[in-house]
């Protein structure tokens, strides 16, 4: 919802969230309470440190301000996993500290606790000053996404699936948001992450299964019937990338749902090549460059495939033209034809 009406969400942050989702300028922030392990008592120290003193400098400052009896290693764990202390640091050198912080933490609460005071008035030890965060690798992307996911329910920072949308779209794949459109018993083809996967029996004895499907625009409902389940079962896979084909299910008063009857891993599917190509062609200023580029394109790409150009001018005119050169359609020229022409000039049949 966030998505489609433009407004940004952001992640959960110790500096400045609170219990509830906040309002951040023109963005949403994360509420510390939504994530995962983390109670009301934690965000409430945080909070608390937070007004007292300002913000944290490191994560070392923050085990030596927040209340010890609200603060423990679960907890930082699943704050550093969903993205509320990157202010400090990176995720893998912060996940890295997190023993020694505590303990440092902890020695300094406790000298404060019995008045061991240096000639200054401040604390016989700071953590704050002494402690660095140690050299750890950065965690790659697809670590980050799952840490995210495990806490907040969401990738928040990105998305695993962003990377396939070319090939999503080059597969002629359909998103989670577009399927009401569609009619019942309409053949779709979709691609995401399989998540909620559930098996069950029916009254007949016989195993079925259930499961989500996750793409970058929402989510939907996969049903595995038994004839499916007996073919499919042994690739459905908690957060495995998946290409899948089914027929829509429509329901009163309930989101549509797709009954699965083929399905892949999205790595081990390639688009079959068109038979055809039309690019559509609207004239303007730099049409001798475009078609210069194209004609290059076309030498490349030699094939079997023939080609169809249409030309459009607004209110003017159209004509057709279909040169006797043969292309291969493959995903790469899809892709060069399009940062050509427009993505809505090029039409693969």
């Amino acid at each position: 919802e966030c998505r489609e009406m433009g407004i940004p969400l952001l992640p959960p942050d110790i500096q400045s969230g609170e219990w509830h989702f906040t309002p951040a300028g023109n963005a949403i922030r994360f509420g510390l309470g939504a994530v995962k392990n983390v109670g009301r008592n934690a965000v409430e120290a945080i909070v608390a440190a937070r007004q007292e003193a300002g913000p944290f400098d490191s994560l070392f400052h923050f085990c030596e301000r927040v209340d010890p009896r609200a603060l423990n290693k679960r907890v930082l764990e699943s704050l550093i996993k969903a993205g509320a202390m990157d202010s400090l640091g990176e995720r893998g050198r912060l996940y890295a500290a997190i023993d020694r912080a505590l303990e440092a933490g902890q020695k300094v609460q406790r000298a404060r606790e019995a008045g061991q005071q240096d000639l200054f008035g401040g604390a016989a030890v700071s953590a704050a000053e002494s402690a660095r965060l140690p050299d750890a690798p950065p965690w790659e992307e697809a670590r980050v996404l799952a840490g995210e996911k495990e806490m907040l329910g969401f990738y928040l920072t990105g998305h695993p699936m962003r990377q396939y949308q070319e090939k999503l779209r080059d597969l002629g794949t359909v998103r989670s948001c577009e399927l009401s459109l569609y009619s019942a018993q309409k053949e779709v083809a979709l691609g995401g992450i399989l998540g909620s996967v559930r098996v069950a029996r029916n009254k007949r004895g016989e195993l079925w299964a259930s499961a989500v499907l996750e793409d970058l625009d929402g989510s939907v409902d996969l049903l595995f019937f038994p004839e499916a389940y007996k073919r499919l079962g042994s690739e459905l896979k908690q957060d495995a990338v998946v290409f899948v084909k089914g027929k829509v299910l429509v329901e009163e008063n309930a989101p549509p749902k797709v009954s699965v009857s083929e399905l892949l891993p999205l790595n081990a599917v390639e688009p079959a090549l068109a038979s055809a190509v039309v690019i559509r062609i609207r004239l303007g200023s730099g049409d001798g460059s475009v078609a210069r580029k194209l004609r290059e394109l076309f030498e490349e790409k030699r094939g079997e495939a023939p080609v169809r150009l249409e030309f459009e001018r607004a209110g003017a005119f159209q004509a057709e033209l279909e040169p006797e050169i043969r292309v291969r359609p493959d995903p790469d020229f899809a892709h060069r034809a399009r940062a050509l022409c427009g993505k809505d000039a090029v039409l693969l049949i």
